[in-house]
């Protein structure tokens, strides 16, 4: 499965079936309704997986994303997305 952010950079996947990454529209209309809101913002990705929505954060001018993520391989994902972001 791949992983792209809304400006085309592809992410690494989880490994195994288990991720359901939020699908690019519903990422595209989360960050539109609070774009007034990120510059500056902290944000915290609870269930992060591959942490796409982090990264989006990131991208849009977030101060800072805390990833939490209950499997090690998911949060090793997340961590190895948000460090290249």
């Amino acid at each position: 499965m791949s992983l792209r952010l809304s400006g085309g950079r592809l992410l690494q996947s989880p490994p195994g079936s288990s991720a359901r990454p939020t699908p690019s529209r519903v990422r595209l209309a989360v960050m539109n309704m609070l774009a007034a809101d990120l510059p500056g913002c902290r944000w915290l990705d609870l269930f992060s997986g591959s942490g796409v929505m982090g990264c989006e954060a990131l991208q849009r001018g977030a101060a800072a994303v805390v990833a939490v993520d209950q499997q090690r391989a998911m949060a090793s994902t997340s961590r190895i997305n948000l460090e290249r972001t």
